[in-house]
């Protein structure tokens, strides 16, 4: 029994802080190793400036050893990021977190677009949080496109496309303000460099700002545990266009509907559950039990 309370522990301490979206547009910076056949080559990658287009701010990320570079806005409160295509004058989708395992979505890579789907789904463990993180493939993930919540990839930010032979492409660090988030240095037997000056990391924050602390909802959920009724309390006065979804531990969807007060919950089975209330760009997620 004390084990079973153990990993369902781990489970909910996964899940509570991989449901909280952790931007990248922190002022960031990457180092990206190219490696094949015995030698490396390295890569520099930076936030250079806000560029405005239309009603959106834009993030200019470069590649400072050539002249390649995107522009990115994110929505933190939807886990979506976008990418706008120069070329052709649009703004696009590039990534949406909120994918699971199976969906499928259509990438667009250098003004290509890709019909994929999720291969895996997951959750990796940077600076003391836990990140969502997904990959996408056509092909049951021989190869892969990867994408990683406040980092964009663990392979090239402008690039994030896994191929299974050479040359194998890693993002070895990355920083956010100045201060390193992310290293991934090799091993001891081939060990890779960071070509950033950046300060030691501070422990992970789901939160990073005012900003982001108002794209989540004020509520409160009683009582909790529950043995049939869930009460939710509007402190806010802001739910009544509001959403409600309640899943399991298992992430499946056990409730869905529009904004009640009351929900009566009798007919679930004792557990633990998450419920979601969403209204335009905010939302909170709030876990209770089921007696």
């Amino acid at each position: 029994m004390r084990l079973t309370l153990f990993f369902l522990f781990i489970q909910l301490t996964i899940y509570s802080q991989s449901s909280l979206y952790k931007p990248f547009c922190n002022n960031p910076s990457w180092t990206v190793v190219s490696t094949s056949f015995g030698m490396s080559a390295y890569e520099t990658y930076q936030y250079q400036t806000d560029t405005i287009i239309g009603s959106y701010s834009y993030k200019k990320i470069k590649n400072v050893n050539s002249s390649s570079f995107a522009l990115f806005r994110e929505v933190a409160a939807q886990k979506k990021v976008y990418q706008y295509d120069l070329a052709n004058s649009m703004d696009f989708l590039y990534i949406d977190f909120n994918l699971n395992y199976g969906d499928s979505f259509n990438l667009t890579i250098g003004g290509s677009v890709y019909s994929l789907t999720v291969c895996t789904k997951d959750s990796m463990l940077i600076n003391g949080c836990y990140h969502n993180k997904v990959n996408l493939s056509n092909n049951g993930g021989f190869n892969s496109y990867n994408f990683v919540e406040g980092i964009l990839s663990e392979i090239n930010p402008l690039n994030p496309f896994r191929w299974p032979g050479d040359p194998q492409v890693y993002t070895t660090c990355e920083c956010h303000n100045g201060q390193f988030y992310y290293d991934n240095l090799g091993s001891p037997f081939a060990p890779f460099s960071c070509n950033l000056s950046c300060t030691p990391p501070t422990p992970c924050s789901v939160i990073n700002s005012q900003e982001d602390l108002e794209s989540y909802l004020q509520f409160t959920i009683y009582p909790n545990p529950i043995s049939s009724v869930v009460n939710i309390e509007d402190s806010q006065n802001e739910l009544h266009t509001a959403k409600i979804d309640i899943k399991n531990i298992l992430g499946e969807s056990v409730h869905n509907s529009s904004f009640i007060s009351q929900i009566d919950l009798a007919h679930l089975p004792p557990g633990v559950y998450f419920l979601t209330i969403r209204t335009g760009y905010k939302l909170n997620t709030i876990k209770f039990i089921k007696q």
